[in-house]
C-alpha cells in the first residue's frame, strides 16, 4: 500500500513539474518593436511536442503502475518504449529513479 502510495506521489509530481512547465508567459513585445506572428508550422510543431511529452509521461506512469504491482521486468519493457523519444529534464529524472527501483526490485526477486 506505502508503494502505491508513493507511486501516486511521485506521478502526480511528474504531473505537476510538466503542468507548470506550460503556464509559461512571454514577455510583451518592447515599444517600437514588432512581433513576429507564430505560424501555422510553429504552432503544428508544439502541438507535436506537447502530444510527444504526453506519451512519453503516459509510458512512464504506466511503468510505476507495474512497479507498485510487482511486475518489474514487464515494467523495464514498458520503459524500453521510450528508446528514441524526446524527454523532458523532469521525465529523465523520474525514468532514471524508475529504472534504480526496477533493478532492485529485480534483484529483490532474484534473492528469493
Amino acid at each position: 500500500m506505502k508503494a502505491m502510495s508513493l507511486i501516486t506521489t511521485i506521478a502526480a509530481g511528474a504531473l505537476l513539474v510538466i503542468a507548470s512547465g506550460c503556464g509559461k508567459k512571454e514577455q510583451p513585445a518592447q515599444p517600437g518593436t514588432q512581433q513576429q506572428p507564430t505560424t501555422q508550422g510553429q504552432q503544428t510543431t508544439a502541438q507535436s511536442d506537447a502530444e510527444a511529452e504526453a506519451k512519453a509521461q503516459a509510458i512512464i506512469n504506466r511503468a510505476w503502475d507495474l512497479v507498485g504491482e510487482g511486475k518489474y521486468r514487464e515494467a523495464q519493457q514498458v520503459l524500453d518504449g521510450l528508446s528514441g523519444m524526446k524527454l523532458t529534464p523532469a521525465q529523465r529524472r523520474g525514468v532514471e529513479a524508475l529504472r534504480s527501483r526496477i533493478q532492485a526490485g529485480l534483484g529483490a526477486q532474484q534473492a528469493r
